[in-house]
């Protein structure tokens, strides 16, 4: 390829990045117009991929979740303890649920969880529900295609 062929594809490359970035930033602009179908296909592109990882996360939280619930259900047999509601969230199984009564090394094999539990009210484990999520980020995602589709 020539210096100046190659020169031609970045300008090329760089001028509809630009404008599927302006586009996606703001639809209402002038320069938007060509660069619509681009930006609605990468925006629902990255909305399904994060639904695909999202799905995922749902996945290894759930699995998760029993392995913990199963190692607390062994532990209060064990040691024949009700839990009390805790007010917050950790992921070091060496202090959950308590600095006394903990789950690792004993009862769960893993230290430190992916996800970050709470005891609720009923004595059960539950992860905590303000650990990151993706929602939102998929929520702007599909506002901002909703945008573009105006």
């Amino acid at each position: 390829m020539s210096g100046l062929f190659k020169l031609i594809i970045i300008i090329i490359v760089i001028i509809g990045v630009v404008g599927t970035v302006l586009t996606v930033s703001n639809p209402e602009n002038a320069i938007a117009g060509p660069f619509k179908g681009t930006a609605r296909l990468s925006l629902q592109v990255t909305a399904y991929g994060f639904q695909i990882f999202k799905g995922a996360t749902d996945v290894a939280a759930s699995r998760e979740r029993r392995a913990v619930t199963s190692a607390l259900n062994a532990l209060q047999a064990a040691e024949g303890i009700s839990l009390k509601p805790t007010t917050e969230s950790t992921n070091d199984m060496a202090v959950f649920p308590s600095n006394e009564y903990a789950l690792y090394p004993v009862y769960l094999a893993i230290e430190k969880t992916e996800f970050r539990y709470l005891i609720d009210s009923n004595g059960m484990a539950m992860i905590d529900p303000a650990d990151a999520t993706l929602d939102p980020v998929v929520e702007d995602i599909y506002d901002r295609l909703e945008r573009l589709e105006r």
